[in-house]
């Protein structure tokens, strides 16, 4: 930065620090007349700076005067343009005034008189200035190549911010859609707990209401059959007490038809006795006789076997004569089935031969009809 350019940007900077330096002032005196400053102000020799706020004062309320009746009455511009020009002239008076008394600008800074902040519009517009004051000081006191530098380095900074910005973007709308998806899945879920928590509630009334009639059941069941075991109990020791009398009385009635077998026992046993007897003596008599009998058979045997040759000779023959029979008739029958083929034979030899007779008489008879025709 060359020797004017730094000095330009040192009056710049001056102009604009004068500025905020001014409307902080500003900023700092009340709206409506402060008694105590003023005093402050004369008992510190500012009559000078009094005067110019006790003007600025009067300007100001005269301005709002005009605005309220203005709202009411139609005033013409030039009103309006004198009014602006006499705030524009005092508010310059005072700030000249304040500036040239150092203390007094401390006196307003140091009071505590306004409670209230000042509106935003002026704070905002102070801000401004100051930001224009360090925009002002940068561009004035760098060179073009740490303009240019800058100016890349904004381009760049420019297009990182847009390129995040865009995956920004992306990212937003991937976002959006993973969280639509999973409002989905956690509707869905939300919606299935609520069904399952419904048939749940559903289920444990029904398990409730089941388990209340199923016990209101068993009470009644229990009742009806503590009554009716102790009717049957009842009838049991009735029945009991009958089948007992039965009871003697059967053994009673038992024990004489036990006296009685016993007496039929002995009577039988008697009876079997002599029934062993007779058998005994009819099994020795018919011992006697099977050993009469197996002495024949022992005689029989020798003669079959005496006889059994003879016999079996006698089979033989008989059994050779029956093979001899079977072959013969079997000759027989192929003799007949050989006869029964050669008669076919020559009845299809005759058949044959009849026929080509037939077809040579036919094609005689044939020419004999054709040499009539060409004698004709």
């Amino acid at each position: 930065m060359n020797k004017l350019s730094a000095v330009e940007a040192e009056r710049v900077i001056s102009i604009l620090d004068e500025a905020i330096f001014k409307m902080n002032i500003l900023s700092k005196i009340s709206v409506d007349v402060d008694g105590g400053l003023m005093n402050r102000m004369n008992l510190g020799g500012y009559e000078e700076v009094c005067q110019a706020l006790s003007q600025q004062w009067k300007v100001e309320n005269d301005h709002r005067l005009s605005s309220t009746s203005r709202s009411t009455n139609d005033l013409s511009a030039t009103n309006d343009i004198e009014v602006a020009n006499r705030i524009t002239s005092s508010t310059r008076r005072l700030c000249r005034e304040i500036a040239g008394s150092p203390g007094a600008s401390d006196l307003i800074f140091g009071s505590h008189r306004r409670s209230v902040p000042p509106p935003p519009e002026v704070q905002s517009f102070v801000t401004y200035i100051s930001q224009l004051k360090d925009i002002m000081y940068r561009k004035l006191s760098t060179t073009v190549e740490e303009e240019t530098l800058n100016r890349n380095l904004l381009y760049d900074l420019t297009e990182r911010e847009r390129q995040m910005s865009e995956n920004r973007d992306v990212l937003r709308e991937q976002l959006e859609s993973e969280r639509g998806e999973k409002e989905k899945v956690t509707l869905s879920l939300e919606q299935t707990i609520r069904k399952l928590e419904t048939e749940l509630n559903n289920s444990t009334q029904a398990n409730k209401n089941y388990l209340e009639a199923l016990a209101k059941e068993m009470e009644e069941t229990l009742e009806r059959s503590s009554v009716e075991h102790m009717s049957r109990m009842k009838k049991l020791e009735e029945s009991l007490e009958s089948l007992e009398k039965k009871l003697m009385e059967e053994t009673e009635t038992n024990h004489e038809r036990e006296l009685k077998k016993r007496k039929e026992k002995s009577k039988l046993e008697a009876a079997v006795a002599s029934k062993v007897r007779e058998y005994d003596t009819d099994m020795l008599s018919l011992q006697r006789s099977m050993e009469d009998m197996q002495s024949k058979m022992e005689d029989e045997t020798i003669e079959y076997r005496n006889l059994r040759e003879y016999f079996d000779k006698l089979d033989e023959d008989s059994s050779r004569r029956l093979e001899e029979e079977r072959i013969l008739a079997a000759v027989r029958d192929r003799e007949q089935k050989a006869l029964d083929v050669m008669a076919k034979a020559a009845t299809y030899f005759q058949a044959v031969v009849r026929g080509r007779r037939a077809r040579m008489d036919t094609a005689k008879m044939k020419k004999g009809k054709k040499g009539k025709k060409g004698k004709k």
